[in-house]
């Protein structure tokens, strides 16, 4: 498990923390481990084991990654090409 912490008062803490968990679990994917986003990963402060962590006062626990080697390798979904749709902008005389 991985716990991305951040400081409390930091507006950007947020968008930060979802770009610093996307480049982990891509990173994590292309080494071969699965990975999942545990939005409840915050919570770990209510529990006995925080205090261990040794995170500063003035951060805060903002999102957990669970990761390692998965027991399936499910089907990838076959991907959809009829649903985008292209809109040009300033076109004139139809």
């Amino acid at each position: 498990m991985i716990l991305i912490a951040a400081p409390k008062e930091n507006e950007w803490a947020a968008l930060d923390i979802g770009m610093c968990a996307q480049n982990i679990m891509l990173s994590a994917s292309a080494a071969g481990l699965c990975t999942c986003p545990v939005g409840l990963g915050k919570f770990i402060e209510r529990t006995n084991l925080y205090s261990l962590l040794d995170i500063a006062d003035a951060d805060q626990v903002l999102i957990g990654i669970a990761l390692g080697y998965g027991a399936e390798k499910p089907k990838v979904p076959e991907r959809k090409k009829e649903n985008v749709f292209y809109v040009r902008h300033g076109v004139r005389g139809r």
